[in-house]
């Protein structure tokens, strides 16, 4: 059995890290439709309840199966394999034998060995010592990592991530603290978000289809009646993030909600990160943040929402980009949604958290429509948005002139797998 495995990743939960998963699959299928996929997740039980495909073998990466079962047992396979005792194979369980056998494995993390983030750097290092312990070649899809100045993530950095076959680089600043690391040229490449690559059909699931359909009705609707809608995505880290230093984030983001349905436009509330059966958690889950702005709008005047549709429960990637393409322009706070939207031509306004965002916007020259949360007031991200509106058709004529360019940088990820398959 030819057999590839992923790691770093989710099919719920966070819908970039789905769509990561979804997009290394569609187009590896696409090349070599005999290979079948190890998808090691780290919300194993709820993947399982809606994985409908097959070909895909999902396995547990929790911190707790990565530490107590992947790892230890690694190093006895690995041992196995070094010595070529196939006899002690099948005593391990499936995870091991299918990690152990895959002809690479592929890291989809979206962030990993950065300064500032050492309660994430065993998880970091157990995703990607188990393969390497049984002689198996890891490969760090476009992500971002870095600084590496801290003392116990620099011995990471040499001990662990150094050992990597290939590592592609989600930005100029990534490529930049990997030079400065003295790795290998050969070693690192440059290379666009691998999503950029994402085609609607991809998914594994299919989650509230139904409910999904009634919404991407309502907009139709609402687009035959003439109606300019705004997609809005909120991201439930930067909730997290706003209420640590007293800033009420669902509040700010209702102030611009009122003032643009007061100028007769709709919006679309969605998420990119979705865990309906964990409401009073915000860990990769926007809905929480949806639910807390829809209830401020409800307060303030209940009037506003019959211009306000808003998504309540999971769905997964297509039916958030089918959602996303039948919106005039977005706003997004959310990497993944971001890209979905540069995907599907939508002109996007970016209220980022991270130099990550902007690195990209710069790729398709509308940094000018990018901004950081700890620089807004409501009047003026009102007005970048509503000019945003205004020149709707010429950024989206720059986003279709970029695209391809940056579809062929993301390609170079998928060109090395090729060559290694």
């Amino acid at each position: 059995m030819k057999l590839i495995s992923l790691i770093g990743i989710t099919i719920t939960g966070n819908r970039g890290a789905e769509a990561m998963l979804l997009t290394t699959i569609g187009r590896i299928r696409e090349k070599f439709p005999d290979y079948k996929f190890a998808v090691y997740s780290y919300y194993p039980k709820i993947d399982r309840a809606v994985l409908n495909k097959t070909g895909i073998f999902l396995y547990s990466s929790t911190p707790s199966y990565l530490s107590l079962v992947l790892f230890p047992l690694s190093i006895l396979m690995g041992i196995a394999k070094a010595f070529k005792l196939k006899m002690l194979y099948p005593l391990f369980p499936k995870s091991i034998q299918h990690l152990a056998a895959s002809k690479i494995l592929i890291d989809l993390a979206g962030v990993s060995f950065m300064d500032g983030r050492k309660i994430f750097l065993p998880f970091d290092v157990l995703t990607i010592f188990p393969a390497m312990l049984m002689q198996v070649p890891v490969v760090k899809f476009s992500q971002a990592m870095g600084p590496f100045n801290q003392f116990i993530n620099k011995l990471c950095v040499n001990l662990f991530l150094k050992r990597c076959k290939k590592i592609f680089a989600r930005g100029e600043r990534t490529f930049k603290y990997l030079q400065q690391a003295y790795f290998e040229n050969e070693k690192i490449t440059m290379s666009a978000d691998i999503v950029f690559l994402h085609k609607i059909g991809d998914t594994l699931t299919k989650e509230n289809q139904d409910y999904a359909d009634s919404i991407r009705d309502k907009l139709k609707e609402f687009k035959n009646n003439g109606a300019i809608i705004i997609g809005i995505c909120p991201s439930s880290f930067l909730a997290s993030k706003a209420r640590k230093e007293d800033w009420d984030y669902p509040h700010f983001l209702c102030l611009i909600i009122r003032k643009f349905v007061a100028h007769n436009y709709k919006i679309l509330l969605f998420p990119n990160a979705t865990r309906d059966n964990k409401m009073d958690r915000l860990r990769n889950n926007d809905l929480p943040v949806i639910a807390n702005i829809i209830r401020k709008l409800k307060v303030e005047e209940e009037a506003l929402l019959k211009s306000v549709v808003h998504i309540d429960r999971n769905i997964n990637t297509d039916s958030i980009k089918q959602l996303i393409e039948l919106t005039d322009i977005t706003v997004v706070s959310r990497f993944h949604a971001m890209i979905a939207s540069l995907t599907t031509k939508t002109p996007v306004f970016v209220l980022g958290w991270s130099h990550k965002y902007l690195e990209v916007m710069k790729q398709f020259s509308m940094e000018e429509w990018s901004c950081n949360y700890t620089d807004l007031n409501v009047e003026y991200v009102f007005n970048k948005i509503n000019a945003l509106l205004i020149n709707k058709n010429e950024a989206r004529s720059v986003i279709e002139g970029k695209l391809p360019d940056i579809q062929q940088s993301s390609y170079r990820q998928l060109e090395y797998i090729f060559q290694v398959l």
